[in-house]
């Protein structure tokens, strides 16, 4: 999996998390990581200014949002319903 997209306090922050989970014996679903991974980098790209570096700048709920928010500038449509969903267990994991 590729996190050259994220800064790099955020990488170590997200390999602790996935290692943790899986240290619980709970599952890890890649294809929902990678998708986790790349609308965390877009939002990291659309807002320069706030210097989001680590997944503690923004709240759970606030990562959410500005996700749902980028996919709708790119797209001109909110993320599909499974995929929120994914990011947004994800993060709250």
């Amino acid at each position: 999996m590729d996190l050259t997209a994220l800064p790099e306090p955020m990488r170590r922050e997200l390999l602790w998390c996935v290692c943790r989970i899986i240290g619980l014996g709970q599952k890890v679903s890649t294809p929902a990581l990678s998708i986790l991974v790349r609308r965390l980098g877009e939002v990291v790209t659309d807002y320069p200014a706030q210097g989001l570096c680590s997944l503690l700048d923004l709240s759970g709920t606030d990562w959410c949002q500005r996700i749902s928010l980028g996919v709708h500038r790119r797209t001109g449509r909110l993320p599909a319903t499974a995929t929120a969903q994914q990011v947004r267990v994800l993060l709250s994991r």
